[in-house]
This record gives C-alpha cells, sequence and structure tokens, in this order.
C-alpha cells in the first residue's frame, strides 16, 4: 500500500510541475513565469494589509 501511495504522489507531482512549467503556445510564458513576474506586486500587497491590521489592532486596544 505504501509503495502505491508513493507511485501516486510521484506520478502527480510530476504532472503538476510539467503543467506549471508548459509554455502557452499565445505568449510563450508558463504559469511560472506569470507567477514570477506578479510576485513583487503580491509582496507589495501582502505588506499593505499586514500593515492596515497592525493599525487596526492598535486602534482597537487602545480603546480599551
Amino acid at each position: 500500500m505504501g509503495l502505491l501511495k508513493y507511485a501516486f504522489v510521484g506520478a502527480a507531482s510530476v504532472y503538476a510541475l510539467h503543467y506549471i512549467t508548459k509554455k502557452r503556445l499565445s505568449d510563450g510564458k508558463s504559469l511560472l513565469d506569470d507567477l514570477i513576474e506578479k510576485t513583487p506586486e503580491l509582496i507589495k500587497e501582502v505588506n499593505h494589509l499586514s500593515q492596515n491590521i497592525k493599525q487596526d489592532y492598535r486602534q482597537t486596544t487602545t480603546l480599551y
């Protein structure tokens, strides 16, 4: 049973890696390329959201 589980997980991971790195015919980019390009924007958005959460928490705790 363990060997079958490892074979299934291995096959799924190989398929996922192939899917993520497969280039599109329309623009020649892959999903991984898109993720790498959007990473700086996502980091800025996460930092902005974390600052908003910290500010809301500070405002809430100072009231009590």
